[in-house]
Parts: C-alpha cells; sequence; structure tokens
C-alpha cells in the first residue's frame, strides 16, 4: 500500500493545512478528538473555550499552556497549604493540558519538547499522592532506554501483571486513567513509551521501529523478571494501534495468557482516509525526515495481522464502536468472526475511536474481564 500523505514540501503543507483550517475551522477538524482528551481528564467546557482562543495550530501551543500553568499553579497553591487530593487532581488537569498542547506542533522542536516535558513533571508531582505510585523504569531494546511507569499493588504472593500499549499518537503519561483500573484491582500494570511513540519520539526524535511487535516482547522479558511479578500471569491490553500489537503479540508469543484491543485496526488499508493531523503525525512518527516513503511503506505492510488471526488462542476481549472514524467497525467485525479462541465482543452502537464517550464503563468492563481471566487461572 502506497504511503499517500501530504506533500514532502514544508512550505506547500503549511498553507494547505492554513488553508484548510480556515475552510474547515480548528473546531470541526478537531471535535472527533475531544472525547479521547476528556478521558484523559480535559473538561468540556475549556475544549471549546481554548479553542475558540486560537486561530491555528501555531499558537495552538500557547494558548493550551496558558491553561496548563494555570492549573499547575493552582496545584502548587493547594500543594503548600497541605490539601494533597486537590493537588494531586489539579496537577492531573496539568499533565493532560500540557500534552494538549504539545498535540498539535508537528515537529519535535523545542515548544514540543518543553510542553511534554512539563506534562510528565506534572504527572509525576501528582504521582506523590497516588495511593499506588508508578515507579520509572526502563528496560533495553537495540541500544536504547525504553521509559516505563511500573505500578505494584501491595499484596501477598505474585502478582498478575498487565502491559498496556497505547496508540501511536499518545504517550504513556495518557493511560494512567485505564491501567488505574486494574491497579486498583490489584493487578500490577506496566506502560512504556517505545521507538515512535511519547518521550522516546518527542525528546529523543526515535522513529517507529520496523518490528514493534518484538519491543514488546522485549517488554515481556522485563516484566518476567520483576520479582513481584507471576511470570505465569502476564496480559496484554492495547489502545487503538496498540491494541494491533497486542492482538499480534498475543499471536506470537504465548506467553500472553490474555488480550484485550480497545479501537484496535486488524490492518492499516485505511490509512489514507486519517484526518489531516493524524495523517502528519504518522509521517513523522515512522520516517522523521520525510523522505524515505521505502521504510514507511515496509511499516504499514507489516501493520496488518492476516493469518496471524487464526494463532491467537489466548482469551481476547474486543471492544469497538461502529462509528469509529478511523478503524471501520467493519473489518473489526470480520477479524473478531475469524478468531478461533475464547472472545467476548463488545460493540457500542454510537462508539467513537476507542469508543471514548464511554470511557469510564470501557475501562471498568475491561478490568473487571481481565480480573475474571485471572480468576479463571488464565
Amino acid at each position: 500500500m502506497a504511503f499517500n500523505l501530504l506533500k514532502d514540501d514544508k512550505i506547500l503543507n503549511s498553507i494547505l493545512t492554513k488553508y484548510v483550517i480556515k475552510l474547515i475551522g480548528l473546531k470541526r477538524i478537531t471535535m472527533k478528538f475531544w472525547h479521547r482528551w476528556i478521558a484523559s481528564g480535559a473538561e468540556y467546557n475549556e475544549i471549546v473555550d481554548t479553542i475558540a482562543k486560537i486561530k491555528d495550530f501555531d499558537t495552538w501551543c500557547t494558548v493550551w499552556s496558558e491553561l496548563a500553568a494555570k492549573y499547575e499553579g493552582y496545584a502548587k497553591e493547594a500543594e503548600s497549604q497541605k490539601n494533597f487530593v486537590t493537588a494531586q487532581t489539579l496537577f492531573l488537569k496539568a499533565n493532560v493540558y500540557y500534552y494538549l498542547a504539545q498535540w498539535a506542533v508537528f515537529e519535535n522542536n523545542d515548544q514540543k519538547r518543553e510542553a511534554y516535558k512539563k506534562s510528565k513533571e506534572n504527572f509525576l508531582l501528582a504521582n506523590k499522592y497516588f495511593e499506588i505510585p508508578v515507579k520509572e523504569v526502563q528496560f533495553n531494546y537495540k541500544g536504547n532506554d525504553i521509559p516505563g511507569y511500573l505500578r505494584i499493588p501491595k499484596k501477598n504472593g505474585k502478582i498478575p501483571c498487565v502491559i498496556f500499549v497505547h496508540g501511536m499518537d499518545s504517550a504513556k503519561e495518557e493511560v494512567y486513567w485505564t491501567e488505574k483500573e486494574a491497579v486498583d484491582r490489584g493487578v500490577a500494570s506496566f506502560v512504556f513509551d517505545g521507538p515512535g511513540q511519547g518521550e522516546l519520539f518527542i525528546l529523543k526524535n526515535i522513529v517507529w521501529d520496523e518490528e514493534f511487535d518484538r519491543v514488546i516482547i522485549k517488554a515481556i522479558d522485563f516484566v518476567e523478571q520483576i520479582p513481584e511479578i507471576d511470570k505465569e500471569k502476564i496480559y496484554l491490553a492495547g489502545l487503538s494501534w496498540g491494541g494491533f500489537w497486542a492482538l499480534k503479540v498475543s499471536a506470537l508469543d504465548k506467553r500472553v495468557k490474555a488480550c484485550i484491543s480497545i479501537g484496535g485496526p486488524p490492518n492499516s488499508d485505511n490509512f489514507s482516509k486519517l484526518p489531516i493531523p493524524i495523517r502528519i503525525r504518522f509521517e513523522k512518527l515512522f520516517n522523521h525526515d520525510g523522505k524515505d516513503k521505502e521504510r514507511a511503506n515496509r511499516i504499514i505492510a507489516k501493520m496488518a495481522l492476516g493469518d496471524l488471526v487464526d494463532k491467537i488462542t489466548c482469551p481476547t476481549f474486543i471492544v469497538h464502536g461502529k462509528k469509529d472514524p478511523l478503524v471501520p467497525f467493519e473489518i473489526v467485525a470480520n477479524m473478531v468472526a475469524r478468531l478461533k479462541c475464547q472472545k467476548e465482543f463488545k460493540v457500542y452502537e454510537d462508539g467513537d475511536h476507542c469508543c471514548t464517550q464511554h470511557a469510564k464503563e470501557v475501562r471498568t468492563l475491561a478490568a473487571e474481564w481481565l480480573l475474571s481471566e485471572i480468576s479463571k487461572g488464565a
């Protein structure tokens, strides 16, 4: 499949993007992402008010950063007054708004890096007050240190662990609200930023790996070596394209005892129809200099399950929305029909990408399903 995104010329890209924004409007361009942002802690009214202040993507980062800084200030004031529950809430709010600040900055420039650093910084400031805090850890892949967050509930005996694989347009901090549901139920969690993701891409310019499944397998190797973890009870949960990789690794590595895919596609056939902000971002993730189209095409060609669907043998939970604008429901339904393993398919008639308007319910259902599989000894 040809990698068909915007033209290479940066000046033309800039002119075209500004023309599209003027013609369509930032509100309409970004609305399909609003449920996702709200699921990560943003407030609807603040999204509406903030986007109304933004003329184009050139001013996006500045305006969102101003809102984030306001919450960061409120959080530090609450902290100084020893109102730690309030401080945690406000630091998380600053975290999500700083993350939104960098979201529409398509070049890995100083502005984008600073916004992401502030997002991570505020997440870790909130982490001081988590009942079960995250521990910053890393594992090595091809000479690169892969940064991750590990959370282990305090309980007797070996603990099952779920590895979360987030999407290509995300970062490990954004997974907090999803993995929290598992942690609150006594399951350890591990989430990381691999090549082309979050911290590794934004701060170090490390682009997507052609064999990303091997990164996840390395993550399984890493988790297995943690003394508190029951290596016979390791699970995968993926969001968006992370769902695809979770399914693929479940087919390849039988150490995975159960798999969850939320909004994950079975192939990359719909790439050319993705919204402009996502298409631009994927070009950067795959191929940072914008020139090696062959490499980008190789990556896309590998992003298809094909006959590996038949090799998934572990219990599998799929969540998808019939109105997903990024991953057509029909191709997911066809994949589920082919699965020969024990499976459960939760469909939302009005569901968007990853059914983010039902985020709380989806997270709870996924955590309860996982807990059920753990209790069965899966």
